[in-house]
């Protein structure tokens, strides 16, 4: 997901553009949605602003072009699809000191010892 968010950032918040100090903030906190608690992950970049009015639902739609330095057009359908696959839901946020910023709301799920063996084990830790 976040590899997801930041090729798109690279690639069309910084890659056409000569950016002064160009700057990804990535931030966590907990939160609920619709009355399910959330871990919540904000992405945010300097770099070239959306178009004026363009919506999520323009960046989620596959083979929608968000600028002049458009590619596939699929990069916002990707990420809508890996949140998509954990439950999550997307925000595009346009309240903020950034040019862009992105809030991506994952369910937190818990499990009981029982069904550890759903994680992948590498060495010594869950992943």
């Amino acid at each position: 997901l976040l590899d997801a968010l930041l090729e798109n950032t690279n690639r069309h918040g910084f890659g056409n553009e000569e950016i002064q100090n160009p700057q990804i903030k990535i931030s966590t906190s907990y939160t609920t949605v619709n009355k399910v608690e959330c871990i919540q992950i904000s992405v945010a970049n300097n770099g070239v602003s959306f178009p004026e009015g363009f919506t999520l639902e323009q960046y989620i739609r596959e083979g929608e072009f968000g600028g002049k330095s458009g590619h596939t057009g699929r990069g916002g359908f990707h990420v809508y699809q890996i949140t998509k696959r954990h439950k999550g839901y997307l925000a595009l946020n346009s309240n903020s000191n950034w040019n862009v910023n992105f809030d991506i709301m994952i369910p937190v799920e818990y499990y009981n010892e029982c069904e550890t063996k759903k994680f992948k084990v590498y060495g010594k830790e869950y992943m």
